[in-house]
């Protein structure tokens, strides 16, 4: 559970500093601001998946999103 929490950590804060470097004008080869989009909505889906890992090891129902999609 800890190494999910952990590699999520890390991809979020890849995604962080890759906006950071296209929003300053020198972005890694190849990405755009649609390439960036794709990649933080694949970090969301390792986060649905983490937090579902998470709540089974508490022994938690696994309810479903908030109509919003905001995380809980």
């Amino acid at each position: 559970m800890l190494a999910q929490l952990d590699d999520v950590g890390k991809l979020l804060s890849q995604g962080y500093r890759r906006i950071m470097c296209l929003e300053e004008g020198i972005p890694d080869e190849g990405d755009t601001f649609e390439v960036i989009g794709e990649y933080l909505v694949w970090i969301w889906e390792r986060w649905e998946e983490m937090r579902a890992v998470m709540r089974a090891d508490l022994g938690l129902a696994n309810s479903p999103a908030p109509p919003d999609g905001t995380p809980r």
